[in-house]
C-alpha cells in the first residue's frame, strides 16, 4: 500500500479509518460493518463518506502534488474468503 495513503489513513478518526479499511480493503459490506460495530447502516455510510472526503483532503496538497484519485466504490477483485482470520485484524495495521 502507498506510504502516503497509510499516513493519511492514520490521521483519520478511528471510526472512519475502521469503516474505510473494512469496506475497501477487507471487502465487508455496509451491513456487516454496522453489525460488527453495533451501529446503524446509515452511521457506517456516513463514516465512509466523511472518511473518503477527509482522505481526499489529506492526499491532495495545496501545491498541486499528490492528487486524490476517485475510483470505483468497490475493489476490482473478489472479496477475501470469509474463512480467513478476521479481516479487520489483517487490515488494522494500515
Amino acid at each position: 500500500m502507498n506510504a502516503d495513503l497509510v499516513a493519511a489513513l492514520r490521521q483519520l478518526p478511528e471510526a472512519q479509518r475502521r469503516a474505510l479499511v473494512l469496506h475497501y480493503l477487507g471487502g465487508f459490506s455496509v451491513a456487516e460493518i454496522a453489525s460488527l460495530d453495533g451501529v446503524a447502516s446509515g452511521t457506517v455510510r456516513s463514516r465512509l463518506s466523511r472518511g473518503r472526503d477527509a482522505l481526499a483532503g489529506l492526499l491532495t496538497s495545496e501545491d498541486g502534488y499528490g492528487v486524490a484519485r476517485r475510483g470505483p466504490s468497490a475493489p476490482d477483485r473478489a472479496p477475501p474468503d470469509r474463512a480467513e482470520a478476521t479481516r479487520w485484524e489483517v487490515c488494522a495495521s494500515a
